[in-house]
């Protein structure tokens, strides 16, 4: 969809992510597939901009790190950063992919909102904070699940730099394009479902700039935001490498 729009929530607490140059890179990789993207810092704005007809957008893509902040180890950080969505905000986001937008949720994307419910099944997973965990950044192999899909049709494994979520709670029916093994255990790190009219894709890789500079990366992040778009499959198939500031 050339002239697409794209709203970017960004933003964290500090010390963890790259969230500013991690924006740049996803915004530079959308830009060559001509999707504009517009950067919020503040969830709560998502409601007006999502239903305000001027600044509607075509794809939501959420790279934020915004949860209840209970655990008493994040108590100094909590009056800044400490977030629950307000009920216009929940209705604002459900309603805009209910009715056709697309939804990208990257990395941390499943950490938000914690206490919304219906967040972890518009997504099809959430973490869980009494199971979830990751590894330390580092060497992480990338395979494909097997299940036929545009966006990682013609792809082979890959290696990445990466931090990979282990143990999120899955709702029922979820069904992995990509995946990392830790230990015995297979992790989903990629999945597309569709949500009343709209689609949504999560990517749980991308813990800094370097993963979404990755070429391959960058190409399963151009595909998913096509078919979130709702480009046909012969589309999103036919997007290539093809993006600034790729590590080849």
């Amino acid at each position: 969809m050339s002239g697409a729009r794209n709203l970017l929530l960004i933003g964290g607490p500090p010390g963890g992510h790259e969230f500013d140059a991690s924006a740049d890179a996803v915004c530079a990789s959308l830009e060559v597939d001509g999707i504009a993207s517009a950067l919020v810092w503040d969830p709560g704005e998502l409601a007006d901009l999502l239903t305000r007809p001027a600044s509607r957008p075509d794809l939501l893509t959420v790279s934020a790190l915004r949860w209840t902040m209970r655990a008493p180890r994040y108590s100094d950080q909590r009056s800044e950063w400490a977030y629950s969505p307000d009920e216009a905000t929940r209705l604002a986001v459900e309603s805009f992919v209910a009715t056709g937008g697309g939804l990208l949720a990257l990395h941390t994307a499943c950490v938000c909102f914690d206490d919304w419910d219906e967040w972890g099944d518009l997504l099809g997973a959430a973490w869980d904070w009494d199971g979830s965990s990751h590894q330390p950044t580092g060497s992480a192999l990338v395979e494909l699940s097997g299940r036929a899909h545009p966006i990682t049709d013609a792809l082979a494994s890959f290696t990445l730099v990466d931090e990979i979520y282990e143990h999120l709670t899955a709702r029922p029916g979820l069904e992995p394009l990509l995946t990392s093994t830790r230990g015995t255990r297979s992790e989903p790190v990629l999945w597309a479902r569709a949500h009343g009219a709209g689609r949504v894709v999560v990517d749980t890789l991308g813990h800094d700039a370097a993963s979404w500079r990755h070429p391959v990366h960058q190409l399963v992040l151009r595909r998913s935001a096509a078919w979130a778009l709702g480009h046909a499959d012969s589309h999103v198939r036919r997007i290539s490498h093809s993006a600034p500031g790729a590590d080849r």
